[in-house]
């Protein structure tokens, strides 16, 4: 109706809105049509996940005008993040409520947790050594945001660089007890293991001769650095 008055009334044409359906990255019902008076836009809001990428956190909050084609695509995949209609200043969830992340309820605009991800991701994407990489996270989990959350708080540093940069010895197919066993014996890359003869691999609590084939196999097929402790985790160092 408002649409139809305006168009009477001579004012200034309304920017249909994108088709839903075409879209990812916005809501299923995003008509703008009928709401002119109090939308003004579109807003971006990412995902704030370890594995969201740098370019797409980047984008958070980020405004754009109505516009025919809708709002630029941010991102490749639908969990990434979502175009959502802004309201303007007065009424915007980016400036009084909060959002949802992978460590719990943070405020809308990302608070201390959005500057902590955007320097994550900034490491795992770099072209850092693994070790640079690994020296760099232990250093981020140190410092603190600038409302003073030490970043800490969100992930322990031991872990988070065990996920981001696992143990090359995880590739092979055991089980952790014995990739622990593994380790405890002195195993801690490929190229020890691969050094090892069958007895002493025989001799590892929990690995058999099926389990002996599998590491044999791999360590004749793998291209991953032996001499490695570790290795980047795909979902992170991918540049998207």
């Amino acid at each position: 109706m408002i649409r139809f008055l305006k168009r009477l009334l001579g004012g200034p044409p309304v920017p249909p809105s994108p088709s839903p359906s075409s879209r990812h990255d916005m809501p299923i019902h995003s008509s703008v049509e009928g709401n002119e008076d109090i939308i003004k836009g579109w807003q971006f809001c990412a995902t704030l996940q370890l594995r969201t990428p740098l370019s797409v956190l980047k984008q958070h909050g980020r405004r754009v005008p109505l516009s025919p084609d809708g709002p630029p695509l941010i991102t490749t995949e639908m969990w990434q993040g979502i175009w959502i209609h802004d309201v303007g200043d007065e009424f915007s969830m980016f400036d009084a409520h909060s959002m949802a992340s992978e460590v719990g309820s943070v405020p809308a605009n990302g608070g201390d947790y959005l500057p902590f991800l955007i320097a994550f991701r900034s490491i795992t994407e770099g072209g850092a050594s693994v070790g640079e990489k690994e020296v760099a996270i232990r250093d981020l989990l140190k410092q603190s945001g600038s409302a003073g959350t030490p970043y800490a708080k969100y992930h322990k540093a031991k872990e988070l660089v065990d996920e981001v940069l696992p143990r090359t010895i995880s590739l092979l197919p055991v089980s952790r007890p014995v990739r622990d066993e593994l380790v405890a014996a002195g195993l801690n890359t490929l190229a020890k293991v691969e050094a090892a003869s069958d007895k002493t691999l025989l001799a590892i609590n929990g690995l058999g001769p099926k389990s002996l084939a599998g590491i044999r196999e791999l360590l004749a097929t793998t291209t991953t650095d032996k001499n490695g402790q570790r290795f980047a985790a795909t979902m992170y160092s991918a540049r998207q």
